[in-house]
């Protein structure tokens, strides 16, 4: 009996370890088109911070001061999709709301047929309903103390890359 446990239990770590195999990984050349990107920007230096949230649970952020993408530790597939099915039935597609200010706020959806964005100021008086911060504010707490992967990326535009 002891060992019936024992063979189970080393059967399902090594399935969910060779299911955790097969999840493609992007560099940021080749990410998906069906995406989540968040962040914040502006204030005296422009500066973006931006979040990209990809099926597969692959996390990227890039600044627009530097010139790469971090990759951050991968979260759970799930965590995708549960933000794309609230925004979706909160018709983030329908939603027409730019309010951005001198300091901003943002949430964009895409994939291979649309891409949709809100924008707002934080701090201002225009803000987008109670749904739509609400899933801001998860994805944020999601990603915000996410260690930084070994590989960074230059920004595809740049002429070469590098990696830690």
């Amino acid at each position: 009996m002891k060992n019936l446990f024992s063979y189970t239990v080393l059967g399902l770590l090594a399935a969910s370890l060779l299911a955790s195999c097969f999840l493609k990984s992007y560099k940021p050349e080749n990410m998906p088109l069906k995406r989540l990107e968040f962040g914040q920007g502006g204030g005296v230096t422009g500066a973006v911070k931006e979040y990209t949230l990809l099926p597969n649970g692959q996390v990227f952020v890039k600044n627009t001061l530097d010139n790469y993408y971090l990759e951050l530790k991968r979260v759970k597939p799930r965590e995708f999709k549960s933000a794309w099915h609230k925004l979706d039935s909160l018709r983030f597609l329908k939603y027409d709301f730019y309010h951005p200010g001198n300091v901003y706020a943002f949430l964009r959806l895409s994939d291979e047929e649309v891409e949709q964005e809100i924008a707002w100021d934080p701090y201002g008086y225009w803000q987008p309903e109670e749904g739509f911060l609400k899933v801001y504010n998860q994805l944020m707490q999601t990603v915000q103390n996410l260690p930084v992967q070994d590989t960074l990326f230059l920004m595809p535009d740049s002429t070469t890359t590098a990696t830690q």
